[in-house]
């Protein structure tokens, strides 16, 4: 499943190529939309929220993409004709390129009025590459969730959207924290320092290239997706626990890090 700097690369990229641009042909799966009258309309931003791509149209409409774990995207050229099949959700074709998203588990066309009071976007908490992003908040909504995890409340976009598997576990691991640690045992400070390493290694994964979370030779990765692997730090062998209700795979190295949180927590 994409995370969060997936999404914002491409809405970067999108911006950069199609923005202002003319929608000239437009198809979508939804029963309710009339893809004709979609047409002519101008891309008027488009925008990343955490895990979710919202593209703004000038006539008050917004197309809603989260891609899951099975949504994928293409680009083409304007001419190339890219006909429909019962994979796709939305084709849309500028004047600049084409753009096919196929297997969408979450797509809407929202009203300007559907998109202002929609039950999920509404409660994502802040997005973590936002440039207006205020620490205190984020660790004021972690403690509404003292009974969680720290594995599970990372990955909670209530409290802050765009972590995804593969930063939970990396993060989690270079603050030698067990991911079974609640949050109600975390210090502001900890919790603090989780989000800033959250944010500085998704940061630094905006520009062109693989993700990575260790630019040393050998993986690209410290724990994520290594489990039997050995630990490059200590030598222990990497282990892999489904966590949580949504029983989200979580690699971490037992050794590194101790059931012992950092800091004094503080309660709820």
């Amino acid at each position: 499943m994409p995370e969060g700097d997936t999404i914002h690369r491409l809405a970067a990229r999108l911006n950069r190529a199609i923005r202002h641009d003319e929608i000239r042909r437009c198809w979508t799966a939804l029963s309710d939309v009339d893809d004709e009258k979609v047409v002519g309309a101008h891309i008027a931003a488009i925008e990343a929220r955490g895990k979710h791509l919202l593209i703004h149209l000038d006539v008050g409409n917004i197309f809603h993409i989260h891609l899951g774990r099975e949504g994928k995207y293409r680009f083409g050229m304007p001419d190339d004709g890219m006909p429909q099949t019962q994979r796709d959700s939305l084709i849309l074709v500028t004047q600049t390129l084409s753009i096919r998203f196929t297997h969408l588990p979450i797509f809407e066309y929202l009203t300007a009025w559907q998109y202002r009071r929609h039950p999920h976007l509404n409660r994502l908490g802040p997005d973590l590459l936002a440039d207006d992003l205020h620490l205190k908040e984020v660790v004021a909504r972690f403690r509404m969730y003292g009974h969680q995890s720290i594995a599970e409340a990372i990955m909670n976009q209530r409290i802050c959207c765009g972590v995804g598997n593969i930063y939970k576990s990396e993060v989690l691991f270079l603050a030698g924290l067990s991911p079974r640690a609640l949050v109600s045992q975390l210090a502001d400070d900890t919790l603090e320092r989780l989000i800033s390493d959250a944010r500085r290694w998704m940061a630094r994964n905006l520009g062109t290239g693989r993700r990575r979370t260790r630019w040393r030779p050998g993986p690209s990765h410290w724990v994520y997706g290594r489990s039997g692997e050995r630990c490059l730090k200590c030598d222990a062998v990497i282990r892999m626990r489904r966590l949580g209700e949504a029983a989200r795979s979580t690699y971490f190295c037992p050794n590194c890090q101790s059931e012992v949180p950092l800091g004094r927590g503080t309660r709820d």
